[in-house]
């Protein structure tokens, strides 16, 4: 665009496409008769895609997406980002979310069977039969909005 000195320019950046994580481009402002100006810029892209994840493990490292695995014994089971997100009512086997959920967290991370900040408690997959189950997550937002998320995995004791 063309601008007069000294003023503002807006630049304006399509993220679609670049994967969550910091990234770093060059703007090079050039007229002619006058020396180029090179100008570092920094665009942070945030995964705004809720999903429901898994851990084998209380800390939930390495994690991965819940939906379509195979469980059994004790697992953790949690909602990811917690970007914007202040509620999750969990409800396992009852997509429609009729009733009274599962369990209701209020503070992040949010955990399917609750816990701390460092540590989720396990969810029993014994308590499940064999076989097909899901859970639905309704994440309420604080930007407004609830965004639904639900994971369908199997049970194999």
């Amino acid at each position: 665009a063309s601008k007069t000195t000294p003023g503002n320019i807006d630049v304006t950046v399509d993220s679609t496409g670049l994967a969550a994580g910091v990234h770093s481009a060059t703007v090079t402002a050039a007229s002619p008769g006058h020396e180029s100006v090179e100008l570092p810029v920094t665009l942070t892209v945030v995964d705004t895609t809720y999903r429901l994840l898994l851990s084998a493990s209380p800390n939930r490292l390495s994690p991965v997406r819940l939906d379509g695995q195979t469980v059994s014994g004790d697992i953790y089971v949690f909602t990811s980002p917690d970007t914007d997100v202040y509620r999750v009512r969990f409800w396992i086997d009852n997509p429609t979310m009729s009733g009274a959920p599962y369990r209701t967290e209020n503070s992040g991370p949010f955990d399917l069977t609750g816990g701390s900040s460092t540590l989720a408690n396990p969810f029993r997959t014994t308590s499940l039969s064999n076989g097909q189950h899901s859970v639905t997550a309704a994440l309420d937002l604080l930007s407004g909005g609830t965004k639904v998320v639900s994971a369908t995995f199997a049970v194999a004791n």
